[in-house]
């Protein structure tokens, strides 16, 4: 039953003009949440990059750093961990 159901939704897709258009749909969703993501992931490693530079500089406090680069008080105190601990 469940075969069935599925080989008449791909037919749906792949043979039919509605169903095309609805699987661009589909395709144009996935790229813009996927470029969402992207620039949302990127955002974070500027933001955890300067950070970090502003901690190795000691010029701004803890709550300083996390209230220019957006991130919270607890990241910024894990990235001083990590820099204070050797690899």
């Amino acid at each position: 039953m469940k075969n069935a159901m599925l080989k008449e939704r791909v037919e749906f897709f792949k043979e039919t003009e509605e169903g095309a258009k609805e699987m661009k749909g589909i395709e144009e969703i996935i790229a813009e949440r996927s470029k969402a993501e992207g620039e949302a992931k990127g955002k974070i490693e500027i933001a955890t990059q300067i950070a970090k530079n502003l901690l190795m500089l000691n010029v701004l406090s803890l709550e300083g750093i996390s209230k220019s680069t957006g991130l919270s008080l607890e990241e910024v105190k894990n990235l001083k961990k990590s820099l204070l601990t050797p690899a």
